[in-house]
């Protein structure tokens, strides 16, 4: 390498799960290569990571469903501009795009167009859904960074074998013991619940419009449990991109229902049982054992133009990696008399419990399998897939 001429990586991320893995994976090229500048689009961790934000994802590009995007056009138009520019001006030697398909699969042909090598990590779930944008990766993409084990044959089966799995990031993340039993009862009694009574966890999501279409089922659905046990308590997670004065409108509280901006592993661990949104959230109840059921709803133009694009039946990642481990309640299933039943099941019926626990861990062994690299974490194992790209452009 040219030490007047440090290697100039790009970073594009959108959503708050991908700016806290590639967070991870801009430490380790830091180390893997102490003279790089990192630029692009992320949100805070990735700046605590020491990558310049050029633009700010938190405020220009978290956001999901078709009337979201809309109402947030300008930000995202304007996003890609300056990721664009970003291309064209600062000329970075490698692109690292994570997830936010949309937006980085147009980013990624743009690249490509001016011969930027691009590495996708965690790249679109096209064996899910829009299974079209198989022959765009296959056209724009340099590398595949995948998490799930059973990618690696999909994308090889479409001719596609610049393709790596690196292990789930939450394999080398999540610190799965449980709590001490004094430990958790003294986080508890700090945010004025009890130990001794049963702790159901409200997943709603991290968006507003999230937080709108699920709370209200979801503290409905509690209010149920509640007539059936009358000690229960709740604890509704309030996720750090969200305005907590936004929950008292799709939710009362009571004194034995708190909020907590706590981060979800931590909530988690507080809890017996749960409701969640479909999402990261699923994963991490997995791997620290809380047995929970998925929740989702869309609006009806949205389901009606987004269901023929499928090409799966679950939709809960844990069910994706094996199937049929944890309930899955959508759309019109959003009821008190649907969901309560079910969440009373998971705190009072041990055998049920211990059976969903059992899948959960199925699930974690499923995605512990050792990825193809030596390195210790995903994390590492893309920034070598990063230095392998910027050995083959000839920069070392």
């Amino acid at each position: 390498m040219n030490a007047t001429t440090p290697i100039r990586i790009a970073f594009s991320v959108g959503e708050l799960s991908g700016d806290e893995h590639s967070a991870r994976v801009a430490l380790a090229l830091s180390e893997l290569i102490p003279e790089c500048e990192l630029r692009g689009m992320g949100g805070r961790n990735m700046r605590a990571a020491g990558v310049q934000t050029i633009v700010d994802s938190e405020v220009s590009a978290s956001v999901m469903g078709f009337g979201a995007i809309l109402g947030s056009a300008s930000k995202i138009i304007n996003a890609m501009r300056t990721m664009r520019r970003l291309i064209d001006e600062w000329h970075p030697d490698v692109l690292i795009l994570t997830d936010y398909p949309d937006f980085n699969l147009r980013l990624a042909r743009y690249a490509h167009q001016r011969r930027i090598p691009t590495l996708y990590f965690i790249p679109p779930k096209v064996w899910a859904w829009r299974g079209y944008r198989v022959k765009q990766i296959a056209a724009t993409i340099d590398q595949l960074a995948v998490i799930f084990p059973f990618e690696l044959d999909f994308y090889r089966s479409h001719g596609i074998n610049q393709v790596e799995y690196v292990g789930h990031p939450m394999s080398d993340t999540i610190d799965r013991e449980p709590l001490p039993t004094e430990e958790r009862a003294a986080q508890l009694l700090e945010i004025g619940l009890d130990s001794t009574r049963p702790v159901i966890g409200l997943f709603p999501g991290s968006r507003k419009g999230e937080v709108s279409r699920h709370l209200p089922p979801m503290r409905a659905a509690f209010d149920y449990v509640s007539q059936h046990i009358a000690n229960a308590q709740a604890i509704i997670s309030i996720a750090p991109t969200m305005n907590p004065a936004l929950i008292s409108q799709y939710g009362n509280l009571a004194p034995h229902v708190v909020t907590s901006s706590i981060d979800s592993v931590s909530l988690l661990k507080l809890t017996d049982a749960a409701l969640m949104k479909s999402g990261t959230s699923n994963l991490q109840a997995a791997f620290v054992g809380v047995p929970f059921a998925m929740c989702y709803g869309a609006a009806k133009w949205t389901e009606f133009i987004v269901r023929p694009l499928l090409r799966i039946k679950q939709f809960s990642p844990v069910n994706v990696v094996r199937a049929d481990t944890v309930l899955e309640l959508l759309q019109e299933e959003l009821k008190p008399n649907v969901l309560g039943p079910e969440l009373e099941r998971l705190v009072t019926d041990l055998d049920y419990r211990r059976e969903v626990q059992a899948g959960l861990q199925q699930t974690v062994a499923l995605l512990s399998n050792a990825a193809t690299s030596g390195a210790k974490t995903s994390a590492a194992r893309v920034a070598l897939l990063v230095l392998r790209l910027i050995h083959a452009k000839g920069l070392s």
